[in-house]
């Protein structure tokens, strides 16, 4: 059968259209479904990314806040007694022997104690509370009781803290030495800037030596006469012995946090 031109032409476009549509279903199509694919796994990178960099945004401000804990940490350390100081009795018998030469006193005992873990409370005074039954009974307007809070806000803020724990070294320690000198060592050592505590003091001779020493002296068998009692010393510069305990207290320093960013 032979075709004329118009036939012809209209083969050719049918031929064509063909050729398109082929060709949409074998390269077009494919290629826009993967270009969808790609926009969606962008989108999903980008979430990620933006996840990333909120995580990244929070590290400085975290880093900055590890760093200023273990900075107050160390600085609220350096009030108590190092621990190689503490576990080194000659280090702290030579600070104490010091401070003795330094007032005039003469150690005649030292002794160490164990280390111990306690609780570090604070100070504060604690007043009952009189008659607050009354008070309640006469409080129409509620002021009483406002005055009686304020009055004792500082011990009700202090007796609802947690109490820390720290290590507690007694140290023993007999000296002997005249009233203004025993004096001035207690002194020195409460004026110690670290965490040293006095926790109790025990003077043999309150007076140190002002009544003097008082004896008796009977005669020796055979001999006349009566017991005579006598008083040797006395005075203003007279010594006395004095024990005292002493508590060190010591915790353990901060290591440094590793806050570094890698490159």
């Amino acid at each position: 059968m032979k075709l004329n031109y118009r036939d012809k032409v209209i083969l050719a476009i049918v031929i064509a259209l063909i050729i398109l549509i082929a060709g949409f279903f074998a390269l077009i199509r494919p290629k826009s479904n993967e270009i969808e694919e790609n926009k969606a796994t962008l989108a999903a990178k980008q979430s990620e990314k933006a996840e990333i960099e909120a995580r990244i945004a929070k590290i400085e401000p975290l880093t900055n806040e590890i760093n200023d804990t273990y900075d107050d940490t160390n600085k609220l350390a350096k009030l108590f007694v190092p621990m190689d100081e503490v576990n080194n009795p000659v280090a702290l018998d030579e600070y104490m022997q010091e401070l003795a030469n330094e007032n005039e006193v003469r150690i005649n005992t030292v002794d160490l104690g164990t280390t111990s873990v306690q609780q570090l409370g604070y100070y504060y005074f604690t007043s009952d509370d009189v008659g607050g039954d009354l008070r309640s009974s006469a409080d129409f307007s509620g002021e009483l009781q406002a005055q009686h809070d304020a009055q004792t806000a500082e011990s009700t803020a202090l007796s609802s803290r947690t109490t820390e724990s720290v290590l507690e070294t007694q140290y023993g320690i007999n000296i002997k030495g005249t009233k203004e000198n025993v004096w001035n060592y207690i002194k020195a050592i409460a004026d110690i800037d670290e965490a040293v505590m006095i926790n109790s003091v025990d003077i043999s001779d309150y007076t140190f030596g002002a009544e003097g020493e008082t004896i008796t002296l009977t005669p020796a068998e055979g001999e006349e006469g009566e017991s005579v009692t006598v008083t040797i010393g006395g005075g203003e510069d007279g010594e006395s012995n004095v024990q005292m305990v002493i508590s060190i207290y010591s915790v353990y320093t901060m290591t440094k946090p590793n806050t570094e960013m890698a490159d």
